[in-house]
């Protein structure tokens, strides 16, 4: 016996010190954001791993020599890995691919627009957006190279399939967000308040999305932030309207990024000539702090704030008749503050939770009266619980809270407005080859106490190993916009129908798409001759997409058109008509190319689209009328360099290179004491011909010297 546990002994002592351990960190390819609970493992043996809610993984095992490690994550490639466990393998960098579309792997993509190869709903990445030209680093923008969207360059907003821009909802981490945009001023565009590097993906639904999203008629734009920093460093930056600087600290188990940003366009503006006149240019700042923390071995927290001033003072063309030009005065300051957990609680069981904060101050000095202000505050919460015992089969449940409260000088009353929301979904496989996803939202608007169920369903059929049909349908509705509440609470929801089709094949490096839609209105308001909502519509169209990744080693293309056929009857329309913010005709075609021995990267922009309606008093017909057609040619170039040992990118770009006069709308002033009455048109044209942007931006603490193509290209 004592013989016996003497050789286990040595056995057990000879094993430990045999063992080898083997760590590291898995990573998608393409957006470098950790995987969380891809499986790692030697293969042909039993030791392994998962990765944790940052992507790490870390175990030990008996094997010795020569092994492969295989890695594996549910629609990626699966890696392997040589290694030699003569010694211990720490620091793996692993990085996967995703998988090509084929059977057994459905994706449902109506409505859920895929701009990029990857399977998932992710549009555009960050780098993606600020290296498109004439976006101008704006998320909006950007997604204006895509089908669906209509360039309202007097607005700024995304419009999307004949909806207005208060019909397409922005939600980041799952939360509505009140005031994504800056503040607006007559004809100005506004932009988003938000850096494209604060989101890991951009997701955008131009019809059909999930029950888990509601009030909005139209889309959804989804943004979704990283769960944790890629790499710690410092990062600075100077441009032709401002600076910028950032820091992240990264722990064990804690994460923090802040930074600042300064901006002011008066040394911009006095060198490029501007047709509008600014005595105050563009100027402010913003702040904003993000933590991230560990929960557990796969939960994570994620907290953070921003702060933002600006002000901005316009004098717009005088008229004829009158003796001082029209001018506005904007000061705008602006909080959110948020915070959200979620956690795996079970192999099959992920609880999410979130909440959020705002403030918005707008003080507005016109020349015409006195100073007034618009205030609001809003407060929203989200729960969430997704149940998926495998892979082919997920049960999503969760509820929401909104409040909003307005306070306007126009009106003796603040609005209080709040909504609570619930939904259900289920996604399935039916066979290998169709996914059906089936959801019921309910919602309840206690300021105008109504309530709705809103139903959808989507399915996708796999027609071949690279080819897919997807088709959508659901209930949308959306609470009237604040301006008409402050007037008539005694409303019901707005509501909007929507059939798409969709037929998309993925090969190669490529992708084309083919997507047909129709969308029905029904219950808008109208506040002529009374406020009702026996207003309707119609939008209907086709859209083309293709993206071509692969013929040119160093390059990536896409092209996209949309065609659209839209009326309706609502606010003060006398007839069914084209609304002023849709356009039947809209192309455009980005171009990028990678100079990788010179670290060049080279990107242009091309946009057409037909003329908008807009309303001629003097013409009986309404919104017969249409602008000019709109063309926008944009170029950006980057290199890619170290200074001071540190990885810089150096960017020139030009926004309207041809520098040619784009007229987004027109409008009709009435001239006083004439008979009969006479009119004044003025054309709303851009503040400039174009925008010309030079910037240094720097990363202290990384030494590369160079990048790779999806770097430089995404």
């Amino acid at each position: 016996m004592k013989i016996q546990l003497l050789l286990f002994l040595c056995t057990f002592s000879l094993s430990l010190f045999a063992q080898k351990t083997v760590s590291g960190i898995v990573i998608d390819k393409l957006s470098k954001e950790p995987l969380i609970g891809a499986s790692i493992g030697i293969e042909g043996g039993l030791d392994g791993a998962s990765t944790d809610s940052i992507g790490h993984f870390r175990f030990t095992t008996d094997e010795t020599g020569p092994q492969i490690l295989q890695v594996s994550y549910l629609g990626y490639q699966t890696a392997k890995v040589q290694l030699d466990l003569t010694q211990n393998q720490a620091n793996l960098r692993i990085s996967l691919e995703e998988t090509p579309t084929d059977i057994g792997e459905v994706v449902i993509s109506a409505g859920a627009f895929e701009a990029s190869d990857e399977k998932k709903g992710t549009v555009l990445l960050p780098l993606d957006i600020v290296t498109i030209p004439g976006a101008n680093g704006d998320i909006t923008g950007a997604l204006n190279t895509l089908p669906g969207t209509t360039v309202n360059g007097e607005s700024g907003q995304l419009i999307v399939r004949g909806g207005a821009a208060n019909e397409t909802r922005i939600y980041i981490d799952g939360m509505a967000v009140r005031n994504y945009y800056t503040s607006p001023a007559p004809d100005v565009p506004v932009r988003s308040r938000f850096s494209p590097f604060q989101f890991k993906g951009t997701n955008f639904a131009s019809g059909g999305y999930s029950a888990e999203y509601g009030q909005a008629m139209s889309s959804a734009l989804i943004l979704n932030t990283p769960d944790w920093p890629t790499q710690g460093g410092t990062n600075v930056g100077i441009n032709s309207i401002g600076l910028n600087a950032g820091k992240t600290f990264i722990q064990e188990r804690h994460a923090i990024s802040t930074g600042i940003n300064y901006f002011n366009l008066s040394p911009y503006m006095s060198l490029i000539k501007q047709d509008l006149d600014f005595p105050t240019a563009p100027q402010g700042g913003s702040a904003f702090a993000e933590g991230r923390i560990k929960s557990g071995d796969l939960g994570i927290i994620k907290y953070g704030g921003q702060a933002s001033f600006n002000k901005v003072s316009i004098a717009y063309p005088k008229a004829p008749y009158e003796t001082d030009a029209f001018s506005m005065s904007i000061t705008n300051k602006n909080t959110r503050a948020y915070a959200s957990w979620r956690q795996p609680v079970s192999d099959e069981w992920t609880l999410y939770a979130a909440g959020q904060f705002e403030t918005n101050n707008d003080q507005f000095t016109p020349s015409t009266f006195s100073t007034f202000e618009v205030k609001n505050q809003a407060a929203s919460g989200r729960f969430n619980a997704s149940w998926a015992p495998n892979n082919r089969f997920r049960w999503r449940n969760g509820g929401e809270y909104n409040w909003v409260k307005i306070q306007s000088d126009f009106y003796p009353d603040p609005l209080n407005m709040s909504t609570a929301a619930v939904f259900s979904e289920v996604e399935t496989y039916a066979g290998d080859r169709l996914v059906v996803r089936a959801g019921l939202r309910g919602e309840r608007d206690f300021l105008i106490e109504k309530s709705n169920l809103a139903p959808r369903l989507s399915a996708a059929f796999k027609t071949g190993k690279d080819a897919q049909i997807s088709a959508s349908w659901g209930h949308f509705y959306q609470t009237p916009v604040d301006s008409l509440l402050f007037r008539n609470t005694n409303l019901d929801f707005e509501r909007a129908q929507h059939y798409i089709l969709n037929y998309q094949v993925t090969r190669n490096g490529r992708i084309f798409r083919l997507e047909g839609f129709y969308k029905k209105y029904d219950n808008l308001v109208r506040t002529v001759p009374v406020f009702n909502n026996s207003g309707n519509g119609f939008a209907q169209g086709v859209e083309l997409f293709f993206r071509d990744r692969k013929t040119l080693q160093w390059g990536d293309y896409w092209l996209s058109y949309s065609f659209l056929d839209t009326r309706r009857i609502h606010r003060a329309y006398p007839i069914s008509a084209m609304p002023e913010f849709a356009a039947r005709h809209n192309a455009s075609l980005v171009f990028k190319y990678f100079f990788s021995k010179k670290q060049i990267s080279t990107s242009m922009s091309y946009t057409v689209q037909s003329g908008r309606p807009y309303f001629n008093p003097q013409n009986p017909e309404f919104l017969a009328d249409r602008t000019p057609t709109y063309h926008n040619l944009s170029v950006q170039v980057a290199k890619l360099t170290s200074i001071w040992d540190n990885f810089t990118v150096l960017v020139l770009s030009v926004n309207n290179v041809l520098w040619l006069k784009q007229v987004y709308t027109y409008r009709y002033t009435a001239i006083p004491g004439t008979n009969p009455q006479d009119y004044y048109k003025q054309e709303i044209v851009p503040p400039a011909r174009g925008f010309i942007f030079v910037g240094a931006f720097m990363n202290i603490g990384d030494k590369r010297k160079t990048v790779t193509k999806e770097e430089a290209l995404e």
